[in-house]
This record gives C-alpha cells, structure tokens and sequence, in this order.
C-alpha cells in the first residue's frame, strides 16, 4: 500500500518539514500546510497526498504576508484592478514559464484569478523520501519568488503582498 517499504508518504513530508524546523498543520489525514518568508514574500505550500493515484501534490501561494490566511493567495482578476492588457501579460508569463519549467505547471483560476505553482510528485511502487520532498519544495519556492518579482512588473498597481 505504501510502496515497497510500507512508509506513508504523508510521514515523510512531516519528516521533512521538521528537519526543516518548519511549523506546519494537518488540514486532514492526506494535506498538510506549511509556508515560508522569503525575499519579503510569504509562500504557502499545502501537500496533498492523492492515495488513489500515489502522488503527493505541493501546491504553492503567495500570499500577504501580514494575515495571509485570511486574506488568501495572490490573485490576478479583473475584479481585483488588473485591466485587460495587465491579464494578458500575466497568461502570457505563465505559459512562458510552463514551456520552460522542470518541475511543476503554473495555472491560474479564471474565476477568481489565483495563481499557483503545482508540483506533483508520484511514488508508485517506491517510498518517498524526505530529500526528495525537500527538492520539490526548493525548487518550487525559488520558483514562486522568480515569477511573482515578474508578475509585480505586470501589476496594474503595487502589489500589496
């Protein structure tokens, strides 16, 4: 069920996260959330353990840094005073960085305008290990801060995160 060596992946993310001495939270059984500051930024990782297709799913925010739960991710919408011209430069460096991404795929939500990076990390008939989960958040991190200094250049205004 856990692979050859019966570990359950969402044991290895604890694992990892605390050899980070990062504080984290059990959202359920299968996610856990956890964030780090960094560059001025705050970025928020939920993991997601898909049991049915053995993946483990790192998805990553920004978000503000003063109440970033309760204020939610960063969001590029027309709601939010982003014009046309500012949306279509926003797709338009997201789907640059997919064509060039090693690890993850960026999409943003039509309907509200978050924008995330997500990571999908299958195990299959393996174990994950703590390493790998680490370079997955690594690599993901320094990937939403590359992204969001671009994304600030395309902002109608001064991002407030």
């Amino acid at each position: 069920m856990w692979g050859w060596s019966g570990r359950d992946p969402m044991a290895s993310v604890e694992q990892a996260l605390t050899q980070r001495g990062w504080k984290y939270g059990r959202l359920s059984n299968e996610s856990i959330l956890t964030g780090v500051g960094a560059s001025g930024r705050r970025v928020a990782i939920t993991i997601w353990h898909d049991r049915e297709r053995q993946t483990l799913a790192l998805i990553f925010n920004v978000v503000p840094a003063d109440d970033a739960i309760a204020r939610g991710a960063f969001c590029a919408h027309a709601s939010r005073g982003w014009s046309p011209e500012a949306l279509a430069r926003v797709c338009q460096l997201l789907a640059h960085r997919n064509y060039h991404i090693l690890l993850g795929r960026w999409g943003r939500d039509s309907a509200d305008g978050e924008i995330r990076l997500t990571t999908a990390l299958p195990y299959r008939d393996a174990s994950v290990t703590p390493g790998q989960i680490n370079w997955c958040i690594d690599s993901g991190v320094a990937e939403v801060l590359a992204v969001h200094t671009e994304l600030e250049h395309a902002a109608p205004f001064r991002l407030a995160v």
